[in-house]
């Protein structure tokens, strides 16, 4: 085959591996669009309803009353502000813990390390910032809950966990059913 020819098929296949890869990014970036729409319009029109939810909820109650209960009546409650003071605290404090740690680690590992240790510590750093930081979240969790529930809940000597005081006193120990005191 001739080098004219080659290239000519090189072009081509280019060409169409553009084209399949547009054809993808935009097929994504459509249905990003499309998720919002839906969730948008079903937020402010709910299937159902008859009138739209910022006409019978103003956007300032919305924002600063504390009390969510969309049950509460034909009107219901609808306040985030504890939601938005929530997000705004866990920013803050995890933007207090995650950026010295973050530039202490850029700073020694730029300024510090050896190149062996940098060499090592590099993909290492990488591998753990690739991990979603809802999965820390949930390890953080689960050890915090498990530890704080056997220090908080279990008694002294006993190897059980998850027994709470008996309502008969101090006749012992049980799982929280309280017709357990008859047969103590």
């Amino acid at each position: 085959m001739p080098t004219w020819a080659a290239q000519r098929i090189s072009r081509r296949h280019e060409t169409l591996i553009r084209w399949v890869l547009f054809v993808c990014a935009a097929l994504s970036v459509l249905t990003t669009a499309a998720i919002i729409f839906v969730l948008l319009s079903n937020a402010v029109y709910a299937p159902g309803a008859r009138t739209a939810f910022f006409e019978r909820v103003s956007l300032w109650q919305f924002l600063t009353t504390a009390r969510w209960k969309p049950t509460d009546g034909p009107g219901g409650h609808f306040g985030i502000w504890p939601l938005l003071v929530g997000t705004l605290q866990v920013a803050v404090i995890a933007s207090l813990v995650s950026v010295p740690a973050g530039l202490g680690a850029a700073i020694y590992m730029s300024e510090y390390a050896h190149p062996r240790e940098r060499e090592f510590l590099k993909p290492v750093l990488e591998i753990l910032a690739g991990i979603p930081s809802v999965v820390y979240g949930f390890f953080c969790f689960e050890v915090h809950y498990s530890v704080g529930a056997q220090a908080a809940v279990q008694p002294a000597g006993s190897g059980d966990f998850n027994f709470q005081q008996s309502e008969c006193g101090d006749r012992g120990w049980h799982h929280g059913d309280t017709t357990d005191c008859v047969a103590q």
